[in-house]
This record gives structure tokens, C-alpha cells and sequence, in this order.
């Protein structure tokens, strides 16, 4: 019974983990798109201003 116990704490370790991964990485990519945007507007301010 312990054996089974430990194999599914290790499933719910796993989803866990890859949960976390994936939210990481949401955030990077949100992140990354905010830096992106920005720098798109300063170089239309940058363009605009010749």
C-alpha cells in the first residue's frame, strides 16, 4: 500500500511541477510581449520625431 501511496505523491509531484513550469513560462512570454510592445512605441516615437 505505501509502494502506491509514493507512486502517486510522484504523479502529483509531476503535474505539480509542470503546472508551475507553464505558468512560468505565461508569464515570461506576457512579459516579453509588454518589453516588445514598448519598444515598438519608442521607436514610433523615435521615427515620428525625424
Amino acid at each position: 500500500m505505501g509502494e502506491l501511496k509514493g507512486i502517486a505523491q510522484y504523479e502529483v509531484n509531476l503535474m505539480r511541477d509542470r503546472l508551475h513550469a507553464q505558468a512560468l513560462h505565461r508569464r515570461n512570454v506576457s512579459l516579453l510581449k509588454r518589453e516588445v510592445q514598448r519598444e515598438a512605441q519608442e521607436m514610433k516615437k523615435l521615427l515620428g520625431n525625424r
